[in-house]
């Protein structure tokens, strides 16, 4: 475990974030830590405790989201394949087992490493694969499984991948500890990826009655507006699920239409690469596999619980309850600190270095968002709160823009402690998100001053990616599309800290159209394949539905397209789950002349 090399990525990242606003040291310090003691944590040379390192997140702005992305290259943190596995990029699965192995070559030996050893031989396989795991296999899993309440990544992971080699009774037993991860009350998409899950192992193996038994809950989340949003890019699969689920009460025919005009959707909207996989369900429901059996006993060992305390973001407790249920004793997991000071931090009585608790937490399997106490994770999500607020608003019926006023004016005076560039930006973010919700225009005088913010930045961040996914139509046609590229690094050789820039394809597309500026149409056009090369997103998501709608529009607007050809592609969309997205799209290109 290389403690060092971890403390200097955390400070680099924390660089990286703070010049972005263009915060000096001392604003970004702020009366949390002295502007040396940042500069030198910034330099790797320094070290902070947890506490005060989310002080200094929430005066950056920071959501705990950002903060996880620094587990995305980091070869200590426990692999995530089920993406990959949907695209069968089995290359890119290799290349992250290889480099997760060397990162952790000298851990101790724990039943930690025979776990992830079976995580391994599942991820590496296709979904139609006949690998089955044997019963000692199945049993480790068992054990590691055997806290559902506590289930979040690395849980979900292996019941991902495991229930499609496993045998039918370790899948009965994951079904029958579902109950109890539902009462965390937390972890939604989680919870759906699960299932998910099962059903294609139930299909796979021709378990039609546990299938029959178990979609309707999937189902009843389809029809949930605010719930089906935490299908994310796994709509499909669930749709695929629910047309399978038809094709079943119908008797199963040899031949069913509605699965055929799925796929040729799915193709159709830019999800080319995640036709395969769906059609490896379709054909495992068609010709299911032998299932194996396994006398699995549910077994578990009491776990100690003790009364977490509130005063520590990342308790010591927490984490003792952690390493309970990996099995694990105390002197095991001391990597690079003494036995006392491991002792002291389970009892509450310290906190370890923030390195140290990166580390730590990935050698027990687990994540910054899985370990982070609920009062601090608001700490850090004050601008994700009022969002909920806003998005809570938008559902009942009442957002308009005087609550949405209010809510921002609430937000502005609940944010005094943050450094002032993020309080305003966030101020922003939050108006210019309530008005998408909203009836009305957005008023001139905050577009312009969104426009101002964007021309001013220092750089992008988080944050600033969001006013401009919003906020792009609304520029000049040749800015928006400048920045665009300075987004994916097209006119830059360094990376932004942040995940696909959700809608601003698609709004600087519109930006394009709205001005007719055909050789600017092109330019886009053309930058289209670098822009999915340095994504590496493969499968369908909100993400690569706008960019593929943001290259139609492109196209559209070179050409004039017929309407029933724009009409075609906005009802692919809803076919595939993504049937708001297609009606706004409807109303922007009803605005630009598109009449549809």
């Amino acid at each position: 475990m290389d403690i060092d090399s971890r403390q200097l990525a955390l400070g680099d990242y924390f660089h990286q974030y703070r010049a972005s606003f263009g915060i000096s040291l001392r604003k970004a310090a702020g009366d949390v830590v002295s502007a040396g003691q940042l500069s030198r944590f910034e330099r790797g040379n320094s070290k902070f405790s947890t506490d005060t390192t989310l002080k200094l997140m929430h005066r950056l702005g920071m959501m705990v989201n950002d903060f996880v992305n620094l587990d995305e290259n980091n070869p200590y943190a426990f692999p995530v394949f089920n993406g990959l596995m949907w695209s069968s990029d089995f290359e890119k699965i290799n290349d992250r087992i290889t480099a997760y192995r060397k990162a952790h070559v000298d851990d101790p030996v724990t039943p930690l490493k025979d776990v992830m050893a079976v995580l391994f031989a599942c991820a590496r396989e296709p979904i139609t694969s006949t690998l089955r795991l044997d019963i000692t296999q199945e049993y480790a899993l068992s054990d590691f499984l055997a806290y559902p309440r506590y289930w979040h990544t690395a849980e979900v992971g292996m019941i991902i991948h495991a229930s499609l080699f496993s045998s039918t009774e370790f899948r009965q037993q994951c079904w029958a500890r579902l109950p109890e991860f539902d009462a965390s009350g937390e972890y939604l998409n989680e919870r759906l990826m699960v299932r998910l899950s099962l059903l294609i192992g139930a299909i796979k193996f021709g378990e039609w009655a546990t299938f029959t038994a178990h979609l309707p809950e999937i189902l009843a989340q389809m029809e949930d507006d605010e719930k089906l949003e935490a299908f994310g890019a796994k709509k499909t699969i669930a749709i695929l699920l629910k047309l399978i689920g038809q094709w079943h009460a119908a008797g199963m025919p040899a031949d069913y239409p509605p699965i055929t005009a799925l796929l040729q959707a799915v193709a159709a909207v830019g999800g080319k690469k995640e036709v395969p996989y769906l059609k490896s369900i379709w054909q495992m429901a068609q010709q299911p596999a032998p299932a194996t059996h396994h006398s699995l006993q549910d077994v578990r060992e009491k776990l100690t619980v003790k009364p977490e305390t509130d005063n520590q973001p990342f308790s010591g407790i927490k984490m003792a309850m952690l390493r309970e249920r990996r099995h694990l004793a105390q002197n095991q997991v001391n990597l690079a600190w003494s036995a006392s000071a491991q002792n002291r931090f389970e009892n509450g009585q310290t906190q370890l270095r923030l390195a140290h608790m990166d580390v730590l937490k990935d050698f027990l399997l687990s994540g910054w968002v899985d370990l982070i106490n609920t009062n601090y994770n608001f700490h850090v999500n004050l601008f994700a709160h009022y969002r909920e607020k806003i998005t809570q608003e938008y559902y009942a019926g009442t957002l308009t823009g005087e609550t949405a006023q209010a809510l921002v004016d609430q937000y502005y005076q609940d944010s005094t402690d943050l450094a002032e560039p993020v309080r305003q930006v966030q101020k922003l973010e939050l108006l210019q998100y309530a008005y998408t919700g909203i009836d009305d225009p957005m008023p001139d005088d905050i577009r312009a001053e969104v426009r101002r913010a964007l021309e001013q930045m220092p750089g992008w961040n988080g944050d600033y990616i969001s006013l401009f996914s919003d906020g792009a139509m609304w520029l000049p046609a040749a800015e928006s599309y400048k920045m665009w590229r300075s987004v994916y690094g097209l006119t830059r050789d360094e990376r932004i800290h942040v995940s696909n820039p959700t809608a601003a394809d698609l709004s600087v597309a519109l930006s394009i159209a709205r001005e007719h500026d055909v050789k600017l149409a092109q330019a886009m056009l053309d930058d289209m394949p670098s822009v999915r090369k340095r994504s590496g997103a493969a499968w369908l998501n909100m993400w690569s539905i706008n960019l593929f709608l943001a290259a139609k529009v492109c196209a559209w607007t070179i050409n004039a397209p017929k309407p029933e050809e724009v009409d075609r592609y906005l009802d692919q969309m809803k076919l595939v789950g993504y049937g708001r997205e297609a009606e706004a799209a409807r109303g922007y290109l009803a605005e630009l002349g598109m009449q549809v």
